[in-house]
């Protein structure tokens, strides 16, 4: 069924919004209204009662025509009117829980003076629907809203974005051509995460600290008891802000008074400020089991239908240690509800050691139910599917349950100056104590950089500012070669320790044979930059190369159309390739490759590039390329180019190529960056250019002529993030994306 996006355009986008979706096969309602009457003249001739009752047919064809279809149509609804009592009946009886109807809205509008009816409006509009998209006050990034937007629908529709805060991303962003079976790496031997005990986020997010916290957590917990307000608005401004600032999934929590928390014992009001964690689209909303039966399981309902958010069944003992271990292991039962959530929580107040582990004792001997909620969520800590569980005793005496708790410990930090509860240690003091009793351990690795021309490249220091960030004791060393068997010898000999690898030239063609399974990337380039080690003996090979491509692309709002002129790749191998693969997933509608290593003005496709044409693998990669070769063809200085991308795998010829290019371009009347095209250096791996006399003077022509550049470091951290994000497997995939900053800021130095 379609996705329908509903919201007043005084306190939405408006008209921005309309031209968005519509030019993406989107539905306007108030389009089709203008069609049905016969334009605006028509429309304007017409009584209020015509015109309620013409939108009311249109919106019902609508429904009728999106309910039963996997449509992945958005159907906007934004005419400024307010929903009569017909319309409200057909949004929330005939759509209901089977669409994602979402109420879009800019907070801080219309909260004084004549304004206020709006709000009356907003609040019916919001009453129709089942999720809230809310802005944060002054935000106006329109961009980056929209791709969050984007996010949004994807989660809330399925659930099959990533856990990114409370949004998902791109698709262009996921593992390409891995399936989940083969890209389970398991090296996690545990999750954590970190309470924020604020009373509004944005004090963390402007100071910095919000970042900060993220370092070697999983998730963070929001506590809205802890909030300076629990006012509806409020929330959703505060959940706008985490969307937006947020690297990691976020718990919502609502704890109560009598479970140790700030939130008054009243149910109604508790269950009703809980749903906001549904309708804001959380990864994750943690629901108190002490309530009466019937309210739990009419929340449980309302989550199992929202494919995007689970439920942390949870009871808190804060002033007891919960009795026996037959009574403790019932109330970790009690708090499974049958399966309906996806991990039961039990914490207690410890006196003494035995406390602790009489709770210890109960959650080792569980015997839970299976999952029932109908999403297929691999907890991070595991490798299988099942109810996770979380056993902690509060208190100094409790210390050792923290220690030995798998599923979301909850640890302190620094930067927040009260702890979430009584007990609560720094993460690196568990780490300490779990290293030194030998348990949840995460199995020391080695990552190697394959290659030649490593002594320049800042991989190395990239991965390894990662690991440290993840708190890993994972090392990324680099092996200069050019043998395959040389790398084979390292791969097949330390299956235990071996973590993965990097592969730089000229290795990345001659290490497919050593992959037993290839993403669809490395196979249609014909190279792989990364090995991931997929236990039992057993190598995949992927290609990062394109996304190190790609992501600055659209990071610069580069965005193909029918009209846009062709894009230049200047090279011809394993990066160029992955150049082409970048901009055929863009669909960008011509593409010229040409080989610039002579100044031969032949028209004939240069060698290797000839080979790849013949080549199986790189078959959908070359269909409708023009190749051309040298600097000074006709068909190369006569044409207007969108893109131009400097593609080399190594170093030396890097720089010999680019004093070629400015030497022939120079003297040329016009030439492909003569128009000022957006011009992208990818210097073919991480490495540190700007050390290298004279390798950035390519930027610096292009600039000459006002065009837009992109780097070698934003080509390097992309594609090497995504490496590391491979060799982490999706175990650590909010923390890989939290440790980003600290990893380009590693590379930055070494630039």
């Amino acid at each position: 069924m379609a996705t329908w996006l509903l919201g007043l355009p005084e306190l939405c986008f408006g008209s921005w919004l309309e031209e968005v979706f519509a030019a993406d096969g989107g539905i306007v309602v108030e389009k089709q209204i203008l069609e049905r009457v016969g334009g605006e003249e028509a429309l304007e001739q017409l009584d209020w009662d015509a015109l309620r009752a013409i939108e009311l047919e249109v919106v019902t064809a609508i429904v009728a025509e999106t309910r039963d279809s996997e449509s992945k149509t958005v159907v906007l609804y934004s005419g400024g009117r307010a929903l009569n009592d017909e319309l409200f009946e057909v949004f929330t009886q005939n759509l209901g829980s089977k669409a994602a109807t979402i109420h879009v809205r800019r907070l801080g509008v219309g909260l004084d003076g004549p304004q206020t009816p709006l709000l009356e409006r907003a609040r019916r509009y919001s009453e129709a629907c089942n999720y809230d998209f809310a802005v944060a006050e002054g935000d106006d990034d329109m961009e980056r809203i929209l791709a969050e937007l984007l996010g949004f629908i994807g989660r809330v529709k399925d659930g099959t974005t990533r856990d990114m805060g409370l949004i998902g991303e791109d698709s262009i962003n996921g593992f390409d051509g891995d399936s989940p079976s083969d890209f389970t790496v398991p090296l996690v031997g545990g999750t954590f995460f970190v309470s924020l005990t604020c009373t509004n986020v944005r004090d963390l997010i402007e100071t910095g600290k919000l970042l900060v916290l993220s370092e070697g957590a999983s998730v963070v917990e929001l506590r809205v008891d802890l909030l300076e307000s629990w006012d509806h608005d409020y929330v959703r401004n505060q959940s706008a802000l985490l969307r937006r600032s947020c690297p990691l999934p976020v718990i919502y929590t609502v704890r109560t008074k009598s479970q140790g928390g700030a939130f008054p014992d009243d149910e109604d009001a508790y269950f009703a400020l809980s749903e906001l964690a549904i309708r804001c689209g959380y990864a994750w909303v943690d629901m108190e089991s002490h309530w009466a039966e019937k309210p739990r399981l009419k929340f449980l309902e309302k989550v199992r239908a929202a494919p995007g958010t689970s439920v942390i069944g949870s009871h808190h003992f804060k002033d007891s240690n919960g009795g026996t271990v037959a009574d403790l292991r019932a109330q970790f039962m009690h708090c499974a509800h049958g399966g309906l959530v996806n991990i039961v929580k039990v914490v207690t107040m410890a006196q003494t050691l035995d406390d602790a582990m009489h709770l210890i004792e109960a959650s080792r001997t569980l015997s839970l139910p299976p999952l029932a909620t109908g999403k297929k969520r691999v907890l991070i800590s595991h490798e299988k599917i099942e109810i996770g569980v979380i056993a902690l005793a509060m208190g100094a005496a409790g210390t050792l349950s923290r220690i030995l708790n798998r599923d979301f410990t909850p640890v302190s930090h620094p930067c927040m100056a009260a702890k979430a509860a009584p007990g609560q240690i720094p993460l690196k003091d568990i780490l300490e104590a779990r290293r030194i009793i030998q348990v949840h351990q995460v199995p020391d690795r080695y990552f190697y950089v394959f290659g030649t021309n490593l002594a320049r490249s800042s991989s190395t220091d990239f991965h390894n500012a990662g690991f440290q960030f993840c708190h890993l004791r994972h090392t990324c060393v680099s092996s200069e070669t050019d043998s395959l068997s040389e790398v084979e010898k390292v791969i097949r000999s330390r299956t235990v320790s071996f973590g993965g690898a990097g592969v730089q030239h000229p290795l990345k063609d001659k290490v497919i044979k050593l992959c037993d399974s290839l993403s669809d990337a490395a196979r249609e380039i014909g190279a792989v930059n990364t090995i991931v080690n997929l236990q039992s003996g057993r190598v995949g090979g992927h290609n990062t190369d394109w996304l190190g491509i790609i992501k600055p692309l659209k990071n610069a709002d580069i965005v193909a159309t029918p009209k846009s002129n062709p894009a230049l790749i200047i090279g011809s191998g394993n990066i160029a390739r992955a150049a082409v693969y970048a901009l055929k997933k863009m669909e960008w509608p011509a593409i010229v490759v040409l080989d610039a290593s002579s100044a031969s003005e032949s028209a004939a496709a240069p060698e290797d590039t000839a080979q790849a044409q013949d080549d199986e693998r790189t078959e959908a990669i070359d269909q409708a390329l023009q190749y051309v070769s040298g600097l000074t063809n006709p068909n190369i200085l006569s044409t207007r180019f969108d893109i131009v991308i400097f593609a080399s795998d190594t170093l030396p010829t890097r720089v010999s190529l680019s004093e070629k290019v400015i030497e022939a371009w120079r003297k040329e009347k016009t030439h492909p960056l003569s128009n000022g095209p957006l011009f992208f250096d990818t210097a073919g791996g991480a490495y540190k250019m700007h050390s290298v006399a004279g390798t950035g003077s390519l930027i610096a022509f292009a600039q000459s002529f006002g065009s837009k550049t992109l780097s070698s470091f934003q080509y390097s951290t992309a594609s090497g993030w995504e490496q590391f994000r491979r060799w982490m497997g999706r175990s650590y995939e909010s923390m890989a994306l939290a440790a980003a900053p600290a990893m380009e800021s590693q590379m930055e130095s070494k630039e």
